[in-house]
């Protein structure tokens, strides 16, 4: 029995960190947001901040994450390629559907 979950990829996580993280974020609210424990999204985060996709600041006691301009155009990136792999799979099901018609 399976839960219907998907497994998500790095690619995806990585979105949702930097989409999260877009106005500043703690690490807390990151790890909640990308489900992940703390051992993971402090593993994901240094590979971030080693990447120049995101960085940190020095808030109130706390460290808060932020995301970098080439973090930025990660986001418009994927956002980009998931419409066009919307569009094409529109695409693909408007042509199979013409093909049934006929």
């Amino acid at each position: 029995m399976t839960s219907g979950r998907k497994n998500r990829t790095k690619v995806d996580i990585t979105y949702s960190i930097l989409s999260t993280a877009k106005n500043g974020s703690l690490k807390t609210h990151l790890m909640r947001e990308a489900n992940m424990n703390s051992m993971q999204i402090t593993k994901m985060l240094d590979t971030l901040v080693s990447n120049g996709l995101i960085y940190v600041a020095n808030g109130k006691g706390s460290s808060v994450y932020q995301t970098t301009p080439t973090g930025e155009q990660f986001i418009t990136r994927y956002e980009d390629l998931l419409r066009l792999m919307d569009n094409s799979a529109n695409g693909r099901q408007i042509e199979l559907r013409q093909k049934l018609v006929k």
